[in-house]
């Protein structure tokens, strides 16, 4: 396979600077002279004593159970010199030993293996260095960058290429115009997420199952076949490399080129992934700053470039905290989404974790684009949930905060229903709240706990008919909410209900003689809808306010 024209040429043997530099901290150098970063390499070979003089010219030697501090060191040293040796690993308790005097006069460079590498991944990278695909990536690639890796691997070999995290998150894939793709890969880069989860992926699980790339041929019309190939380090499943495979013939080159430079990719995934958990944690503080410390707002602010006369707005997105089957990962891969998808709709975007939530805090005055992109996250699953906080100045984001916050927990709190003080834009999520769309419900919320604080609700009105309810399966409380709702209305409440005016009015009868609870007196009535509001579930409500907030989450 030739080597694209448009990449810059590399010098047809690696360095020790390239080993050291494609190994990131996993190989750490010692003072071993000046001349030991250009010293070139031609293979890596593993330490063994009785054969010091075969194949040890120009290569690396991996001195499994040599040490600096273990006895005959200095004469180990003199055997890899002699034998034309480029370097010396060796695993040492100590991040960084000096070289000792057999080291410094013999000439051959000394590398240190890092704490936690794996001999086994060092040999397979260096080795991959010394194939020509592998020096392009290295060449042409910054580590950790996995968009232009994905570019890279697509020109190598000629076809579009997704890089894929363990957890099926597609974290780079290839934008070449000119090359052919089809609806999965189409719906897979717009979502980033495989469609089919991966434990029920027959195609991924059958890549994880070997050691080396895999043709996945298809006879689906409209569909290309892939070749695709696990990447690991150290025993550790880091992702996968999904090369979509429109001419079946040249599967078995394609195959060959991700065997050759998996090492380097797995590279450049541990270190993207380094990079993003060192941002995310920057950016995390900065904003818990701006959430919480006020005397550290304005300099967080100018850290994460906020312009000081610019609108902001604070996003919380989060899942039902009770839900079995949204574990901490989810939320994670929550933050993925938000963190992928925000910067493509606002010239400015930050996001972390928050709790139980993902705050995400843009610079936009336009109060509908952020809505939309709030509906945006909501129809990518059907359980996320989204608060919205009020435009604001750099001063008060923290507000904004509080009340996306608030909104996000008056949609997931278990009440009866989410009462919008303004009518929901047509086709509008129902698990999208602005903190104006639940005023209302977040001061009854309020009221509610107030109450129970003061101990005062005990045996009262409610209290006995929601006791009454409980007892003999009745809808008792319901219907008198209902029936408040509704201006006391028996018709209103039939119809809202879906029960004849005759049931109303007998539940009512119930109520009042049974019971004993006056529906004429003004103040029992607003005591009565205040209590109810905050208990009961309410019915579904006229005018396409059909579900509950809690039922909303489980459509």
């Amino acid at each position: 396979m030739s080597l694209p024209l448009n990449l810059p040429q590399p010098e047809s043997v690696p360095t020790l600077t390239d080993a050291v530099a494609g190994l990131l901290d996993q190989l750490i150098p010692t003072d071993s002279g000046p001349d030991w970063a250009s010293r070139r390499f031609t293979g890596v070979v593993y330490w063994e004593p009785d054969q010091v003089t075969a194949g040890l010219d120009d290569a690396i030697v991996l001195g499994v159970g040599v040490s600096p501090r273990r006895e005959g060191f200095a004469d180990v040293v003199q055997a890899v010199s002699a034998a034309g040796a480029a370097a010396l690993v060796v695993r040492s308790a100590e991040s960084e030993p000096a070289a000792d005097d057999a080291v410094a006069g013999s000439g051959v460079p000394l590398l240190v293996l890092g704490r936690g590498a794996d001999w086994a991944h060092v040999a397979n990278t260096l080795r991959a260095m010394c194939a020509p695909q592998a020096r392009e990536l290295m060449a042409a690639v910054s580590p950790g960058d996995l968009f232009a890796l994905a570019n890279t691997l697509a020109t190598l070999a000629a076809a579009a290429v997704s890089i894929v995290d363990a957890g099926g998150q597609v974290v780079g894939y290839s934008t070449h115009a000119d090359q052919p793709i089809d609806e999965v890969r189409r719906q897979s880069t717009l979502a980033l997420r495989e469609a089919v989860p991966l434990s029920q992926d027959e195609d991924y699980r059958a890549v994880l199952s070997t050691q080396s790339a895999v043709h996945l041929p298809t006879e689906t019309a409209g569909e290309f076949g892939r070749v695709a190939r696990a990447v690991r380090s150290a025993g550790e499943l880091l992702g996968t490399v999904w090369v979509v495979q429109a001419d079946g013939e040249t599967a078995e080159e394609t195959g060959t080129l991700l065997d050759s430079i998996e090492p380097m990719v797995a590279q450049h995934l541990l270190q993207a992934r380094a990079d993003g958990a060192e941002r995310d944690r920057r950016t995390a503080d900065l904003l818990h700053a701006l959430f919480d410390d006020t005397t550290a707002a304005r300099r967080a602010a100018a850290e994460l470039l906020l312009p000081p006369d610019g609108t902001h707005t604070v996003l919380c997105t989060g899942y039902p905290i009770a839900t079995p089957d949204r574990p901490v990962r989810h939320l994670h891969h929550l933050a993925r989404l938000v963190n992928t998808t925000a910067p493509a709709h606002f010239s400015r975007a930050h996001s972390a974790i928050v709790g139980h939530h993902v705050a995400t805090l843009v610079t936009e005055s336009d109060p509908i684009r952020v809505r939309r992109f709030a509906e945006y996250l909501a129809g990518r699953d059907p359980a996320v949930v989204v608060g919205l906080g009020r435009p604001t100045t750099i001063t008060h984001i923290s507000r904004s905060h509080r009340e996306a916050a608030a909104a996000l927990g008056a949609v997931l709190a278990p009440l009866s229903t989410l009462r919008l003080s303004t009518p929901r834009p047509a086709g509008a999520p129902a698990r999208v709240a602005a903190f104006h769309d639940v005023r209302e419900r977040l001061g009854l919320m309020r009221v509610a706990a107030l109450l129970d604080d003061l101990d005062i609700t005990d045996s009262d009105e409610a209290t006995r008919l929601l006791a009454h309810d409980a007892g003999s399966g009745g809808e008792l409380a319901g219907t008198l909410l209902a029936y408040l709702d509704t201006r006391h209305s028996v018709r209103a409440t039939a119809e809202l209900l879906h029960v004849h005016q005759n049931t109303i009015r007998y539940r009512l009868a119930v109520i009042r003689d049974e019971l004993g609870i006056d529906l004429d007196h003004p103040t029992k009535r607003l005591w009565l809808w205040l209590r109810l509001s905050t208990t009961v579930e309410s019915p579904p409500m006229a005018g396409g306010r059909s579900q509950s907030g809690r039922q909303a989450l489980h459509r």
